[in-house]
């Protein structure tokens, strides 16, 4: 990802199942939004979130997730927070 144009959404999409390091945590990476030009990404470590129910009670943890749009937010090209993602391993390669 190293390009500063845009990749496309099939190019994009050969990602899922690709386990990165981002912002000191591992994900990995889930989906792609093709409207937003996103990559959706959830923890692969640690990081959960809390679900509650409709009384604010917790109820079970969920994995941390994330978007990371793939289009600069303040101009054209690439966002620069791409430069973060390191690739840890393939979909089939274990790390």
């Amino acid at each position: 990802m190293a390009s500063t144009s845009l990749p496309t959404v099939a190019e994009l999409e050969q990602f899922i199942g690709r386990r990165v390091r981002y912002l000191g945590h591992r994900w990995q990476i889930i989906e792609v939004l093709d409207e937003e030009l996103s990559l959706v990404l959830q923890a692969d470590d640690d990081s959960e979130r809390i679900m509650s129910n409709s009384h604010g009670e917790p109820v079970r943890s969920l994995p941390e997730i994330m978007t990371l749009k793939v289009k600069d937010p303040e101009g054209e090209g690439l966002n620069p927070e791409l430069g973060q993602l390191d690739v840890l391993s393939a979909p089939s390669e274990p790390d």
